[in-house]
C-alpha cells in the first residue's frame, strides 16, 4: 500500500497484531519503572481493544503531554503529529471516557478516540504492542537494498567528492528539506519523530497513575534525567590518527566513549585497542570490510565477517558487546546472526533523512528496545555528522545548533542521545573537533550521565531484574 504524502510503499508482509513477538519491548518501561511487580500492575491498567487492520498515514493528536520545544513543535498540551497508524479503530465516543488521552483524524472527518481512560483502564483501541514493535523494527519501510552495495568493486573505490556529490543529488531530486529543523513533510519527520515516544508515555502515564505507581523523575544513576552515548566509527586506518585528538578533548571534559573499528580494512594496533580500554572507553564491532555488503550476504558469510575482528584479536572476545553495521545498513537477517554473538546493536536511526534506505527511515524512537532477534537495539538519536556536513551541506554552526537542538528534545523525553563523530571527518577539518568540544560542554550542562553502549545496556538488566 501506500502512504499518502510519503514516496515509499509501505510494505505490510503481515497483519500488524502479528508484528510483535511479545508486548512492551521498549525499554522505556523498566526505565521509567524499576520494579517488575510495579511495572506488571501498569500493564494491567492497559486494556487493547485490538482490531486486524492495515495501516495508512493520518493525524494523530495526544494530550496531556509537555513537550520538549523545538522549531516547528511548540510546547502544549496537545501535540498534533502525522503518523501511520491502523486505518480502523473501534468505533467509539468521546462520552465513553473519562479522559481522552489521544485521538486520529483525516480531514473533514470527525476524530477517532485512539486511547482514553474508562473504568480505572487506559483503553487503546488498537493493538499498541503491535505497533510499537511495527514502528521500531521499520515495518512501515521497504529496504530496498542500496545500488552502491551492488557494484563489481566497493563503493569507496569512488572519490568521496563524487560520491557525496552524488548523494546531494538524490537528496535535491527528492526535495528533501531535511537540513531545515521540522521537517514534517514525511513520515518519520526530521529531526524529530515524536508520535511513537509522545504516545507512548501518555498511555504509560495515565496507566501508572491508575495504579498508584509513581514514575522515576531522574531515571538515571546519580539522579540524572538524561543518558549520552559518545561513539566513534573508524571507517578507514586514516581515523586512527585523529583517535588520540578525539580522546584528548573528552578526557579534559572526564567523559567515555565507544570507538567502532573495522576488521578487515586496515589494522587496529592493539596497544591503541588496550588503552581505550583501560581509560574506561568500549570497543565496538564495525564490521569486516565497511563496504556495504554485510546485512545482504548469506548467514554464514554474516558470522564469518562478524567473528573475523576475533580472529585478529582473540583477546577482544571479552570486551566487545556491541556491533554497529557500516553506513548503519540493516537487514532482520543480520539482527539475528548479530544476536548470536553480541548484546547489543546500535545501527538503526530513530529518524533520518537521505540516508541509505533514502528519503526517510528511522525506528522512530530515543529508547533502546528488545528487537525480533532478542538483541536490543540502542539507536542513534542525533543527526550523523556525515550527512549534516556533506549532504544537507550545514556547516559547523549547523551541525552544532543541529545536535543541541535534538539533545534538548531527548533531554525533555529523558531519553538516549547517542551521536557518532566520525574521525575521517575531524582530520578533513580540525575546526569539526573544537565544534565537538563545544557540543560536549553544552552536554554537561545537563548534568548528563555519559557513559558507553554497554554500560547502559547493564544498567537497564539491573533495572529489569529489579523486584
Amino acid at each position: 500500500m501506500q502512504v499518502p504524502g510519503d514516496s515509499h510503499s509501505v510494505q505490510v508482509v503481515r497483519d500488524l497484531t502479528d508484528s510483535a513477538s511479545s508486548f512492551g519491548n521498549s525499554l522505556f518501561y523498566s526505565l521509567t519503572v524499576p520494579s517488575k511487580r510495579a511495572r506488571a500492575r501498569v500493564f494491567e491498567r492497559i486494556r487493547l481493544n485490538d482490531i486486524q487492520s492495515n495501516l495508512h498515514q493520518t493525524s494523530l493528536s495526544v494530550v496531556g503531554i509537555d513537550f520538549p520545544s523545538l522549531p516547528g513543535i511548540a510546547p502544549s498540551e496537545t501535540l498534533a503529529v502525522r503518523t501511520v497508524v491502523p486505518d480502523h479503530i473501534k468505533p467509539t465516543s468521546v462520552s465513553d471516557y473519562e479522559r481522552v488521552l489521544a485521538t486520529v483524524s483525516e480531514v473533514g472527518a470527525e476524530p477517532q478516540v485512539l486511547a482514553g481512560v474508562a473504568k480505572d483502564q487506559v483503553v487503546v483501541n488498537f493493538n499498541f504492542w503491535s505497533w510499537e514493535d511495527f514502528l521500531q523494527h521499520e515495518r512501515y519501510l521497504k529496504r530496498a537494498r542500496p545500488l552502491f552495495t551492488r557494484l563489481p568493486f566497493p563503493y569507496f573505490w569512488i572519490p568521496p567528492a563524487v560520491r557525496n556529490f552524488l548523494l546531494r543529488c538524490l537528496a535535491a531530486s527528492r526535495g528533501n528539506r531535511a537540513a531545515a529543523p521540522g521537517d514534517e513533510t514525511r513520515f518519520p519527520a526530521w529531526p524529530v519523530e515524536p508520535s511513537l515516544d509522545s504516545l507512548r508515555r501518555v498511555i504509560w502515564t495515565a496507566a501508572a497513575g491508575l495504579a498508584g505507581v509513581e514514575l522515576d523523575p531522574a531515571p538515571y544513576p546519580g539522579k540524572r534525567r538524561l543518558v549520552c552515548l559518545l561513539t566513534h566509527d573508524v571507517d578507514t586506518g586514516a581515523g586512527l590518527d585523529a583517535i588520540e585528538p578525539i580522546r584528548r578533548v573528552e578526557r579534559r571534559l572526564g567523559v567515555p566513549s565507544a570507538w567502532s573499528f573495522v576488521s578487515k580494512r586496515y589494522r587496529t594496533p592493539d596497544p591503541v585497542l588496550h588503552r581505550l580500554i583501560e581509560e574506561g572507553c568500549e570497543v565496538v564491532s564495525h564490521g569486516y570490510l565497511h563496504d556495504g555488503r554485510l546485512p545482504y550476504l548469506n548467514p554464514a558469510a554474516m558470522r564469518r565477517r562478524l567473528g573475523h575482528l576475533f580472529e585478529v584479536h582473540p583477546w577482544l572476545r571479552t570486551h566487545v558487546h556491541g556491533v554497529r553495521s557500516g553506513q548503519t545498513l540493516r537487514s532482520n537477517e543480520l539482527l539475528s546472526v548479530m544476536a548470536e554473538s553480541f548484546d547489543y546493536d546500535s545501527t538503526f536511526p530513530d529518524t533520518e533523512r537521505d540516508g541509505p534506505y533514502g528519503a526517510a527511515s528511522g525506528c522512530c524512537t530515543v529508547f533502546p528496545f528488545r528487537t525480533a532477534a532478542r538483541i536490543v537495539e540502542i539507536p542513534l538519536t542525533i543527526p550523523q555528522d556525515f550527512y549534516l556536513l556533506f549532504v544537507h551541506r550545514t556547516g559547523l554552526p549547523g551541525l552544532l545548533a543541529a545536535w543541541q537542538q535534538k539533545l534538548d528534545y531527548i533531554a525533555g523525553l529523558q531519553g538516549c542521545a547517542g551521536l557518532i563523530l566520525h574521525p575521517e571527518h575531524v582530520l578533513h577539518d580540525p575546526d569539526l573537533l573544537a565544534t565537538y568540544e563545544r557540543f560536549l560542554e553544552y552536554l554537561l550542562k545537563f548534568d548528563a550521565w555519559v557513559a558507553t553502549p554497554f554500560e547502559l545496556l547493564q544498567f537497564y538488566r539491573n533495572r529489569e531484574a529489579n523486584d
